[in-house]
């Protein structure tokens, strides 16, 4: 008995989920015809190694659709809903993706080369092996998500969020995180030369066997991180507040202040 009640509510809830999760089919057929559909229902849908470049999907809702393989170089996805979709060696070259929610999206392998993702929400985001060079993310919230091997390379992280986030491997050389919050973040071997960090908060991170090499960190907040085998050669450290950080294998005399 208690075996029937339980299918029987399972069948209930995917039944209802599919009708109240599936995307238009008008809203679908507009698009495909003309490649625009703005604030569009496309929920669940598959486009898989399509090519939608140049596509007008501003304001539209993707979530839980699967885009693996497809070209949306140029596309138009500002203030989108793309919660739980599938982008996995997809091509968003220049997409616009302001204002959007990513939230718990799979971007691994994908090119987001001069993507424009200000404001954007993506917690719990997979960018791993992501190429997001010269990217621009400024204010948006990238709180615990997943940047391991990740090229961040002249990214604008300037007034994000990325606490909690994982960037193990990743590189960010000549990133600005001007104010950025990192509280908790790993970084392990992670490159960070010529980034610019002044008035970020690296507090609680994990920056062993990371690479600072020239960074700016004026008036940064590292306490309370662990800080092995870091190189901070010629980096500027003036106003930096390490209270409460473990130091270990770091040459002081390279600071610059």
């Amino acid at each position: 008995m208690f075996f029937l009640l339980r299918l029987i509510v399972f069948v209930l809830v995917t039944t209802f989920s599919h009708i109240c999760f599936s995307y238009d089919e008008n809203d679908l057929k507009k698009f495909l015809e003309t490649n625009s559909c703005e604030y569009c229902d496309l929920t669940n849908i598959n486009l898989v190694d399509k090519n939608l470049k140049n596509a007008n999907l501003k304001g539209s809702n993707l979530s839980n659709s699967v885009l693996n393989f497809s070209n949306l170089e140029g596309a138009n996805l500002e203030s989108a809903i793309l919660i739980n979709v599938y982008f996995k060696l997809s091509n968003l070259t220049k997409v616009n993706l302001k204002n959007s929610d990513l939230s718990q999206s799979v971007l691994v392998d994908a090119k987001l080369e001069y993507a424009n993702m200000v404001g954007s929400k993506l917690v719990n985001t997979y960018f791993t092996d992501a190429n997001l060079n010269g990217a621009d993310l400024s204010f948006a919230i990238l709180s615990n998500s997943n940047f391991i091997f990740a090229n961040l390379r002249n990214v604008n992280l300037s007034n994000a969020n990325l606490e909690g986030a994982i960037l193990n491997e990743a590189n960010m050389e000549f990133a600005n995180l001007y104010k950025s919050k990192l509280r908790y973040a790993k970084f392990i071997n992670a490159n960070l030369s010529s980034t610019m960090l002044q008035d970020s908060d690296f507090s609680y991170t994990d920056l062993t066997d990371s690479n600072f090499y020239k960074a700016s960190m004026r008036y940064a907040n590292f306490s309370n991180s662990v800080i092995k085998n870091t190189n901070f050669k010629f980096a500027n450290v003036i106003g930096v507040n390490f209270k409460g950080t473990i130091l270990e294998g770091i040459d002081i005399k390279n600071f610059t202040e």
